[in-house]
């Protein structure tokens, strides 16, 4: 999935002339693809946060649901984003991706045209809005999510989940681990952290 990631340089590290960048896979990846890069003399947080996009995700009696919203630009491709600057505990976020705990999230990204899914796993269904968000200002969404698949008696379980808090690696700490597993509706999720026993009933 083509996606767009930003990597701040440090100070000082680019000198006058020719430079050279290696970006490098980790060993357990054969492949990683590179298209375009482009340098912007911009802070990040400058960069990510030209707009921003209000989220609002209820069912179909109005209540807010913890959900996983899906971000593209208009070529299709996993936006850059940037996190709520106090770092809510009710939202993680990927490239692309946010997930939210509460229905409800504030998101910086760079003005322009924008595909926005809210989704919650395989028995709810996908709602879908195009949005264009303008520089300086903040754009507002609002979905409605309906059940469509009816599961009395049965539970939504994902039997293999890691942490990067326990496991040391991954990408998920125990906090977004939480949020993606009510996001995706996931009911009985079973603690797979090597070589510990995890709770997860307090976080």
């Amino acid at each position: 999935a083509d996606l767009v990631h930003h990597l701040p340089i440090p100070p000082g590290a680019l000198r006058d002339g020719e430079n050279l960048l290696s970006i490098v896979p980790p060993k357990e990846n054969d492949d990683i693809v590179i298209h375009d890069v482009r340098l912007d003399p911009r802070p990040p947080d400058e960069v990510l946060a030209e707009a921003t996009l209000s989220a609002l995700v209820t069912d179909a009696q109005g209540k807010a649901m913890p959900c996983r919203l899906t971000i593209v630009d208009s070529r299709g491709t996993l936006a850059a984003l940037l996190p709520p600057a106090d770092n809510v505990p009710s939202v993680a976020v990927r490239p692309g991706v946010v997930y939210t705990g509460n229905g409800r999230a504030e998101i910086g990204l760079r003005a322009g045209y924008y595909a926005v899914f809210a989704s919650r796993g395989f028995e709810w269904s996908v709602a879908t809005q195009q949005v264009h968000v303008v520089s300086s200002q903040m754009t507002p969404v609002t979905f409605s999510l309906r059940r469509e698949v009816p599961t009395p008696g049965w539970v939504s379980c994902d039997t293999h989940v890691h942490t990067f808090t326990h496991s040391g690696h991954g990408y998920a700490t125990m906090e977004e681990r939480m949020l993606t597993l009510a996001g995706e509706g996931i009911e009985l999720p079973i603690a797979t952290d090597h070589n510990l026993n995890i709770e997860y009933s307090e976080t």
